[in-house]
């Protein structure tokens, strides 16, 4: 069976609007961890003392959609990871949490 080239097209935009919205997303999750700890006095930039603190010290629940970070057994933050994707036309739209 061939595929259409216009099938092909619309396939290969799809994949690259995941990965954006993946790579987006991941962002904001980490920016929002990071803001998180900041607010609780643990001030850290990316890099290898965040990653000791998050492996030492950390912890993270997954219950559905929802995941929580805890430090020290204390919950620091949660965040859904759901993303809803919808397709008007030419525009989609996605809507994270």
């Amino acid at each position: 069976m061939e595929i259409l080239p216009d099938t092909a097209k619309m396939f290969d935009l799809g994949n690259e609007i995941v990965s954006k919205l993946n790579r987006d997303l991941i962002k904001k999750i980490e920016t929002q961890i990071l803001n998180a700890l900041k607010k609780n006095g643990f001030d850290f930039e990316r890099g290898e003392n965040l990653n000791h603190f998050m492996e030492t010290r950390c912890e993270r629940q997954i219950i559905g959609n929802l995941n929580r970070l805890l430090v020290d057994g204390i919950v620091l933050c949660e965040w859904d990871d759901n993303i809803n994707i919808k397709v008007e036309g030419n525009t989609v739209i996605a809507t994270y949490g």
